[in-house]
């Protein structure tokens, strides 16, 4: 997807939708392409909250306020409405342009570029310093020997995890339905390191889209 020109009225709207985390985007495919799309129950409720009315600038919001903003980002191609195929995350354009919070929406707005380009010449500096890791001071490439074993522990212990908690949930998922997942936000890829192991576990919710 391409970036759109937000227009100032709907900036502070579509920026909080876009990066909050409780918007709960998911991936799906549409032409070919990987989108990332939304239910709309999840963004009304989201502008129903006590930070999401702070946006309108006032304490009561009225349910048709917020469906006209919503409708006004879909009239400025912030996003799109779209089906899904057969149920899938296989996804098409809906014919209909209306907002409804029983459809769901794919992003056409992708936010700020900057943290891209900002990991992008991170990544080049980090590619061209360890070019020259031979000519680095023996101090340096002792500690920097012991960062990465500390990853590569870190990572091992991830796998690990990943592999018990598959485990627990096959076997609850048959003795105890609908299952149970251990460490249920280890792969949020909205949570933090710290956060992805803070809920221990939670019974498993069937994907429904």
């Amino acid at each position: 997807m391409v970036n759109v020109e937000v227009p100032p009225k709907l900036t502070k709207f579509v920026k909080f939708l876009r990066s909050n985390k409780f918007i709960r985007n998911k991936e799906g495919v549409m032409a070919d392409k990987r989108v990332e799309y939304f239910k709309g129950s999840n963004a009304s409720k989201l502008l129903s909250t006590k930070e999401g009315m702070k946006l309108f600038g006032r304490d009561s919001v009225e349910s048709q306020d917020i469906q006209k903003v919503l409708q006004d980002m879909i009239d400025h191609g912030l996003f799109i409405r779209v089906v899904s195929v057969n149920n899938s995350r296989y996804l098409q354009p809906d014919t209909s342009r209306n907002w409804s919070d029983d459809a769901i929406y794919v992003w056409v707005y992708e936010g700020s570029q900057l943290g891209s380009i900002i990991i992008g010449i991170t990544i080049i500096g980090a590619l061209f310093a360890l070019t020259l890791y031979p000519l680095w001071p023996h101090p340096l490439r002792v500690a920097t020997w012991y960062v990465l074993m500390l990853l590569v522990a870190f990572v091992s212990f991830v796998a690990v995890v990943a592999v018990i908690r598959a485990i627990v949930f096959v076997i609850t998922y048959f003795t105890l339905k609908p299952g149970v997942w251990l460490f249920p936000r280890l792969f949020d890829e909205n949570a933090g390191v710290i956060d992805s192991f803070i809920s221990l576990w939670e019974w498993h919710k069937p994907d429904s889209d």
